[in-house]
């Protein structure tokens, strides 16, 4: 059994309260609509995992966030591009820090390690 940490690094917290400062904002410039309100308890859930040690997670957010970004450079021309690019570029960053990416492949399933899908993270 693997001991976690008890406390998650300082880029894990980051990213936690950068999570809820942008569903808050978001919350207080739009207003509660059905749909975003799903993404956004969505994305909470998900930030949690990753505050958790969940790998699952972690890929999850990382995945959202690069797709975030290539959408935001198709659809350049929009005024909100810049902010969206910016917003998950930051949130990657703080994915893809280091301590960020040992804390959550703590979680990772062990069942990669041996099907060959080593530990090149």
């Amino acid at each position: 059994m693997r001991l976690l940490s008890p406390r998650p690094p300082y880029t894990v917290v980051a990213l936690a309260v950068f999570a809820v400062v942008i569903v808050l904002a978001s919350l207080v410039r739009d207003g509660p609509h059905g749909r975003w309100v799903g993404a956004a308890l969505l994305f909470l859930v998900v930030t949690y995992g990753v505050v958790r040690g969940l790998w699952p997670a972690w890929v999850f957010l990382l995945v959202v966030a690069v797709g975030d970004i290539l959408v935001g450079f198709a659809n350049w021309p929009d005024r909100g591009a810049p902010a969206t690019i910016a917003l998950n570029a930051f949130m990657l960053a703080l994915l893809l820090a280091g301590s960020t990416r040992r804390y959550a492949r703590r979680g990772r399933p062990r069942i990669l390690d041996r099907l060959g899908f080593g530990r090149a993270m």
